[in-house]
């Protein structure tokens, strides 16, 4: 894994505050998995639980922040992320190689009002991208029994959230609320069962759509 990065930093009093930068990201990495059962005095590969696969990641980014103290009980802050990201994956035991490619931008925005001694209010809101560890994408096997075992997805995307919460704090009492919608959300070790077969299997998968909301 290779990183690089540069951040530039402007001031302007105790009001002000601009940031700015870029990070570039590489990495690559072979997964090799062999499984072997003994069949007729000697050791046979399966092909089942064997596999061979290569991935490349490469993710460049740039990012612009203000923080802008508009008074002394007035802040804001804002934010603007944009992402590339390049993803190629190939396995020994197919010609259905992954590449992929991820273009967006991750906005941030953060007010808060200080009324009184008694009375303060903040809203934010933010989008925000959540990849696939290495863990849930190699097609890498645990057995846990003859009948069940875990592996990776390599078919997994990406998962993008989006957050709107506010906060009213009266005096020692915070109200608090908050809504989170994820698109591809990555649920880990989900069960299913190989077509034909009596084996179990656990991985991680998207899910279409997740939505919370928390009242406090």
């Amino acid at each position: 894994i290779w990183v690089g990065k540069m951040d530039y930093i402007f001031t302007s009093g105790e009001k002000f505050k601009l940031e700015a930068g870029a990070k570039g990201d590489y990495s690559f990495f072979t997964n090799d998995v062999t499984y072997e059962t003994f069949v007729n005095d000697q050791w046979v590969s399966d092909p089942e639980f064997s596999e061979s696969a290569t991935m490349k990641e490469v993710i460049q980014a740039a990012y612009l922040s203000m923080n802008y103290n508009i008074d002394d009980k007035t802040g804001l802050k804002a934010g603007l992320r944009y992402e590339r990201t390049l993803t190629e994956l190939n396995l020994q035991s197919t010609d259905n190689d992954i590449n992929r490619e991820l273009n967006d931008f991750f906005p941030t925005l953060f007010f808060s009002k200080q009324f009184n001694d008694n009375n303060s209010l903040s809203l934010a809101y933010n989008r925000r991208i959540s990849r696939p560890g290495f863990f849930d994408l190699a097609p890498f096997v645990i057995l846990i029994d003859p009948l069940t075992y875990v592996t990776g997805n390599v078919n997994l995307l990406p998962a993008i959230s989006s957050s709107f919460k506010s906060d009213y704090t009266f005096r020692k009492l915070l109200i608090s609320l908050q809504y989170t919608r994820i698109n591809n959300s990555i649920q880990r070790f989900q069960p299913s069962r190989l077509p034909d077969s009596d084996c179990g299997v656990l991985s991680s998968v998207n899910l279409d759509l997740e939505e919370m909301y928390n009242i406090a």
